[in-house]
């Protein structure tokens, strides 16, 4: 090579050093240029989903690495989890994809020098209902923690286990019982008529028909003791132990609608003549300790964990929360409207009035609408991501994300008709769900996550 040859490569090398460095520096600093050869600051966006491995679009195009427009093969595609840089503001179409499960997209704006978020996204599995039982017509029982399920068929009742899918049964040895059931709030008891069960030793019930008459009109358990049944028999008040075997009266009170005991306090609902009463007993003495009116109506304690006492009045749709104890405001808030509703935390609570879905905050007592649509909503459920809605009408079941950029995407996930109860269990992985055709109702299960 000539001296002449070698200093025209020097050199050569010498301006592209002096190009490149001040372009990749002024990449780095997340800087580009527009159309129009205007310097802009690019903007980034981060994007993440569950499951992970969910290959990345944006406006129709597959994002890639730097090198991946000379080396095309599936490693050259950018997938979730994922941090991309240098994007020019504006608006854009992101889609992310995996196979087997629900595509995900928004319209999402990119703002120069600032990072847009699109985390909590979860790919619901597209899979395939299966059976898994025919059911009585009669009520489901759902335990507190949701992972199991009882229901009586003709002449069986059976738990099911809805996290591994397992069935139990204990064979009933008359023909017709009183259907009322209870389960214990910590999940591993629970009595249908005058059959005791534990969940471990469902086979080996118990017939306690000498202690507690199938005539019963009411029973509940001790929210935090379940050695401890109540029952409502012939306008008297029964306490029956576990522990000692022992039944003891403890009041007689001709106009008992209701009632819970949980904290060392008896919660009663009376209906006499054109009123109802909330009273409090406490459960030691039995001595009053609240008393709060109530309009003229039918009413039932539902989410008994919640620190507010929560009465439903089903007749007209309404929802009380109650704080008992309070001097000053004891009927803390009304809901009206209430078809449906599923509290997610003591704070935050779902309902739905048949066609519209709401967010209730009991911080401010406000309430959101999230979503209004012209099929009959028959069930809702809150996701544990905590970014889905479940919602199920006559024609199947949704997920409503409650991501409001854009707009919150509806995304139908099972297509099937005649859906009338949705059970989601603990984790969120497995839905259950029934239908009923024809007097027969059948449960079936997915698998979303």
């Amino acid at each position: 090579m000539t001296l002449k040859q070698r200093k025209i490569l020097y050199f050569t090398f010498l301006l592209a050093f002096f190009i490149i460095t001040p372009t990749l520096i002024f990449y780095a600093l997340g800087y580009n240029l527009d159309s129009g050869f205007k310097i802009q600051k690019s903007g980034i966006l981060v994007i993440d989903t569950e499951p992970n491995g969910a290959k990345i679009y944006i406006n129709d195009e597959a994002a890639q690495k730097l090198w991946g427009k000379i080396i095309k093969d599936e490693s050259s595609y950018i997938k979730t989890p994922a941090k991309i840089k240098g994007i020019s503001p504006g608006e854009y179409e992101i889609r992310v994809e995996l196979e087997g499960r629900w595509s995900w997209e928004k319209k999402l704006e990119i703002k120069p020098g600032q990072t847009t978020f699109a985390e909590d996204i979860y790919l619901f599995k597209n899979d395939e209902s299966s059976f898994v039982s025919n059911l009585s017509i009669n009520d489901i029982y759902i335990s507190p923690d949701n992972r199991y399920m009882a229901n009586r068929t003709e002449n069986t009742i059976k738990l099911y286990n809805l996290d591994n899918n397992t069935q139990n049964e204990f064979l009933l040895n008359k023909d017709i019982y009183q259907d009322i059931g209870a389960w214990s709030y910590n999940s591993k008891k629970f009595l249908y008529s005058n059959f005791f069960f534990k969940v471990n030793e469902w086979e080996e019930a118990q017939n306690i028909s000498d202690i507690i008459s199938d005539n019963s009109e009411y029973i509940a358990w001790d929210y935090n003791n379940s050695n401890n049944l109540y029952f409502y028999l012939n306008g008297k008040l029964f306490l029956y132990s576990f522990s000692n075997n022992s039944t003891q009266e403890l009041l007689e009170n001709n106009y008992i609608q209701s009632f819970i005991i949980k904290n060392n306090y008896i919660y009663i609902i009376e209906k006499n003549g054109s009123k109802n009463t909330l009273k409090v007993l406490d459960q030691n003495t039995l001595n009053l300790v609240a008393s709060t009116d109530l309009p003229y109506s039918d009413y039932e304690f539902i989410k008994i964990d919640h620190r507010l006492i929560n009465l439903i009045d089903s007749k007209h749709q309404i929802l009380y929360l109650i704080d008992p104890f309070s001097n000053i405001r004891p009927l803390i808030d009304v809901l009206y409207g209430i078809e449906y509703l599923d509290w997610v935390y003591d704070e935050k609570m779902i309902f739905s009035n048949g066609h519209e879905i709401w967010l209730f905050s009991l911080d401010n007592l406000e309430k959101k609408l999230l979503t209004r649509i012209s099929e009959k909503i028959t069930d809702l459920k809150w996701h544990p991501s905590d970014n889905y809605i479940l919602f199920s009408t006559v024609e199947g079941v949704y997920i409503l994300e409650l991501d409001n950029r854009e707009k919150r995407s509806i995304t139908k996930i099972i297509n099937t008709t005649g859906i009338e109860e949705m059970i989601l269990n603990k984790k969120g992985n497995i839905l259950y769900y029934t239908t009923t055709a024809e007097d027969k109702k059948t449960l079936y299960k997915s698998f979303i996550q």
